[in-house]
C-alpha cells in the first residue's frame, strides 16, 4: 500500500488516509536558466559598428525587431551610452529619432 501511495504521490496525488504516511518528497525545481539574448544575422556587424563609432570598449547589440531585407537593434555600451541602429543587408547604420520615437510609441 505504501508503494502505490508513494507512486501516485508523485503524479500529484494527495494522500488523505491519515493510517499511510506518505515518505516521497518532491525534489525542488531548477530554475529555468536564464533567457538567451535575443540576435539575428547582423548582430556581429552591428556590434562592430557601434565599437567603431560610438562606443569605448565592449558593445552588446539585441535584436528588437525584424522584417524583410533588415534588423533593428539596440545596442548598449561599456559605458553606459546606449543606441539604436538599423541593419539592412548588411549595412548598418543610427536609426534617425522620429522612427525610433514612432517605433516606441505603437
Amino acid at each position: 500500500m505504501k508503494t502505490l501511495v508513494n507512486c501516485m504521490a508523485r503524479k500529484g496525488y494527495r494522500n488523505v488516509d491519515p493510517n499511510v504516511t506518505v515518505t516521497y518528497t518532491p525534489r525542488p525545481q531548477p530554475q529555468p536558466a536564464a533567457r538567451p539574448l535575443a540576435g539575428g544575422r547582423d548582430t556581429y556587424i552591428a556590434e562592430t559598428y557601434a565599437k567603431e563609432k560610438f562606443c569605448q570598449g565592449p558593445a552588446r547589440a539585441i535584436l528588437e525587431d525584424k522584417g524583410p531585407g533588415f534588423e533593428r537593434y539596440s545596442v548598449a555600451c561599456e559605458n553606459g551610452q546606449h543606441m539604436r541602429l538599423r541593419c539592412e543587408y548588411g549595412h548598418c547604420a543610427p536609426e534617425t529619432l522620429e522612427v525610433a520615437l514612432n517605433k516606441q510609441r505603437s
